[in-house]
């Protein structure tokens, strides 16, 4: 039988369920409840913690493949052109990695700079293998709107 009774505000509760044997004091009840809302905090402070490291592990892998990304495209001096893009909707620090990343992926793609206060991006790369208008379209399709500066 349901347990009924007055929380420790003045509301009326009821508690549990028709089984035999389910029957809870009121100090059992202020119990499961105080035991309910610690669990939920404790939930809580993990979930922050836990999106915190996601982020953290994110950028990191980003920032890693960004790195192993310009070292595989490498190509001779001779055969490379440096031009320079702007870059739209960049509004914190990591959406540079993001448009780096983006550009680094393309083979042909030496090195990438991306400054987030002149949104801006210069980029060495072998216009034998890609073009500018490919690097940009790198960036815009990760959410980046990215076009050629004369």
């Amino acid at each position: 039988m349901p347990h009924t009774g007055t929380g420790p505000t003045g509301e009326d509760y009821t508690l549990g369920c028709s089984l035999p044997g389910n029957h809870f004091t009121d100090g059992q009840y202020l119990g499961a409840v105080f035991l309910l809302g610690e669990v939920m905090n404790i939930f809580r402070r993990f979930s922050l913690f836990t999106g915190m490291a996601m982020t953290l592990l994110a950028a990191s892998m980003l920032l890693f493949s960004t790195v192993n990304a310009g070292q595989d495209n490498k190509v001779s001096d001779a055969a490379t052109t440096t031009q320079a893009f702007a870059v739209e909707n960049m509004t914190c620090a990591t959406c540079p990695i993001t448009v780096k990343a983006a550009m680094n992926k393309l083979e042909g793609v030496v090195s990438v700079k991306v400054d987030l206060e002149s949104e801006s991006a210069t980029v060495e790369y072998n216009p034998a293998i890609v073009s500018a208008d490919e690097i940009s379209a790198a960036s815009t399709n990760v959410g980046f709107p990215t076009s050629v500066l004369d």
